[in-house]
């Protein structure tokens, strides 16, 4: 409500001479309007100049030109005055009043002369007009609670609670509605003077402010930022691959309030202090596990600060080409396996890889073989064929496979060979080579002859200056050493090789010279006669060959077949075999121009029968077949027949007595 007030001073003194000073002024006043406020003499005082107060403090001063100045120079409000010189009637305007204006008192004082010192118009007790209080209305004036600028909350806080309270300072009427903000938009839903929060999520952190009306506007307060603070929430994967040499590079994306600091450990040693870890050209040993770990300290308004750290792990994964080595079944380098040794395996073992392979390579010699694919490869028996350089290699999607290698030796006894038997007369030269084959080489090689036990040489090589007759007969050359099989006992190993010797004697070289051109049909016709002869008392004919009995299993190319003379093609012969083995040897027969026709006899074989005689079939045998190409021809006591042109493997199966 407006409305004026006119105060009247009686200023006492004699009657009809004390001039009146009054004070008029509109109270309430409006928020944000001006405040009126006028001072009047009814009479002339000789007016020096004007004062008006506030709460007893000068405030402005008004002259009697009407020239205006603040009494403070702090004072930052904003003033305009109004004189009526004639009617002594001084107006002093107040701009833009606040609320700290609310209850203000203000009185007006008239001096009759200038300076400071100038008399006061008034009775003796005060020279002051009456005081005039000022109230102010308005919107309302609101503040939130908690009242401040900046609040720190941990996530999860349940009931917060925001109050918009109306300064009590401020005259009614009271705000008869509420409206609240967030971030600036209005919050649905919310029309009471407090806002509650269940549960605080990280997503409720910002500003936050109250709008209160009355019938006079809005108040609105000031701003409130809501800070939502809570641990570190780690997003990483929980594996990575990687190829060998290249850059590996990971983030630990991290969530947190305030920011953390970010760690990369690796089996708890510090590798980087950043989100983000780095490794360039990565090698397989840096795989493993890696784990982030993020701190941050919270600091909640009013409570204590609370340190907080989260960890995850990742796996890195390196892939590389498999690396492998073989292993024999004896863990022998280089590995020693015997000829006809059984089921040798040998393994490829992956010492490391990732993936694991998925298929194994063999290859032997370096080339590689197409019949296992598995980490173990199997070796049924062991041939000559088996030694060399074996090798093994794993695949896999990544890399160049690393092939490993094992030397494999493979050991047998000598294999000895000397020329076939040899005829000659008295006073010629002879010399025969032995020549021995075996693994590892022999260590000891010498000649012997059946019929002489003092015959002794210590040579690969047998030589006579002059042959006699006496130097007939049948020659060993025999070899020995020593083979130690990997994982097995050592053995020692025997080889022999005989071949007959027929010195004839001079007188009948002479008489075979002088006889010479004119008998020599005669003599042809005689072979011719007494090979036929031979043939058929062993139920044989037509051009032939005789196949010795050969004690070892050793394939040898035991010479070529001559289609003329019934001399026989020795092949090799040991002694060392148990007495149900089965022994065989080759013979290649190359292209007969006509039929040819096969025998097999026994001339000598140690410890079956009598010693240096020659056996006859079925003497020390239950069975004994003659093979051509692997196939039965036949009964040894039958010829078979060879008619077709071609290369044929001829073979004697004998099995001994029991």
């Amino acid at each position: 409500m407006s409305f004026f007030i006119f105060l009247t001073l009686l200023l006492t003194g004699l009657s009809g001479s004390t001039p009146i000073i009054s004070l008029n002024g509109q109270s309430p006043a409006i928020y944000g309007n001006s405040l009126t406020l006028m001072c009047q003499a009814d009479q002339d005082v000789g007016l020096g100049y004007v004062l008006f107060r506030r709460d007893g403090v000068s405030i402005i001063r008004i002259t009697d030109t009407c020239a205006f100045s603040k009494e403070s120079s702090s004072d930052t409000n904003v003033y305009s005055v109004v004189c009526n010189l004639p009617q002594r009637i001084f107006t002093m305007v107040k701009h833009n009043v606040t609320y700290n204006d609310h209850k203000t008192t203000w009185t007006c004082q008239m001096y009759s002369s200038s300076g400071t010192n100038g008399t006061c118009v008034g009775t003796a007790n005060s020279c002051s007009s009456t005081s005039i209080i000022i109230t102010i209305e308005g919107p309302p004036i609101v503040q939130l609670s908690p009242e401040t600028s900046e609040y720190n909350v941990t996530e999860e806080t349940k009931n917060f609670t925001l109050k918009c309270v109306v300064t009590q300072s401020v005259p009614l009427p009271a705000p008869n509605s509420f409206i609240w903000l967030y971030q600036g938009s209005v919050v649905q839903g919310q029309r009471w003077e407090s806002y509650t929060i269940p549960v605080v999520q990280r997503s409720y952190g910002g500003s936050y402010q109250c709008i209160a009306t009355n019938p006079y506007g809005n108040g609105t307060s000031k701003k409130l930022n809501l800070d939502v603070q809570y641990a570190p929430t780690i997003f990483l994967p929980e594996n990575k691959e990687i190829e060998e040499g290249r850059n590996f590079w990971a983030t630990c994306n991290v969530s947190a309030n305030p920011k953390p600091v970010v760690v990369w450990t690796k089996s708890g040693v510090n590798v980087f202090v950043s989100a983000n870890l780095t490794i360039t050209s990565i090698k397989r040993h840096q795989k493993g596990n890696y784990s982030c770990t993020a701190t941050n300290l919270l600091y909640p308004t009013g409570q204590p600060p609370m340190s907080m750290t989260t960890a995850k792990t990742l796996h890195v994964s390196v892939l590389y080409a498999p690396v492998v080595k073989i292993k024999p079944c004896c863990n022998a380098y280089p590995l020693i396996v015997k000829l006809g040794q059984k089921n040798v395996v040998l393994n490829c073992a992956v010492i490391e890889a990732y993936p694991e392979p998925s298929t194994f390579i063999w290859t032997h010699d370096g080339t590689e073989l197409q019949s296992d694919r598995s980490s173990t490869y199997p070796i049924t028996e062991v041939t000559r064929r088996t030694n060399g350089i074996w090798g093994c290699k794993g695949v896999n999607t990544y890399g160049t496979p690393i092939e490993d290698y094992m030397d494999i030796e493979v050991h047998y006894g000598p294999v000895v060979r000397v020329s076939g038997d040899i005829t000659l007369y008295e006073g010629e030269s002879l010399t025969v080579e032995c020549t021995v084959d075996a693994s590892p080489p022999a260590f000891e090689v010498f000649w012997s002859k059946d019929d002489d036990s003092a015959f002794y040489r210590n040579t690969t090589g047998l030589s006579f200056d002059r042959v006699s007759r006496h130097d007939s007969g049948t020659y060993r050359c025999t070899a020995r050493n020593q083979i130690h099989p990997s994982g097995r006992n050592e053995e020692l190993m025997n080889g022999t090789m005989f071949f007959h010797v027929n010195v004839r004697s001079e007188d009948a070289s002479l008489l075979a010279s002088v006889l010479g051109g004119t008998l020599a049909a005669i003599v042809v016709l005689t072979s011719v006669a007494i090979t036929v002869f031979i043939l058929k008392t062993k139920r044989c004919s037509h051009r032939h060959f005789i196949l010795p009995v050969a004690m070892s299993k050793q394939k040898e190319n035991a010479g070529s077949l001559s289609s003329t003379g019934p001399d026989p093609i020795y092949a090799n012969a040991t002694h060392n075999r148990a007495e149900s083995s089965v022994e065989y040897d080759d013979l290649l027969v190359n292209r007969p121009k006509s039929s040819l026709y096969l025998q097999l006899t026994v001339v000598s074989a140690d410890n079956i029968g009598n010693s240096n005689d020659s056996q006859t079939v079925g003497n020390a045998y239950d069975d004994l077949h003659l093979y051509t190409n692997y196939q039965v021809q036949t009964d040894i006591t039958q010829c078979p027949e060879i008619q077709t042109e071609g290369e044929y493997q001829m073979y004697a199966n004998l099995q001994t007595k029991t």
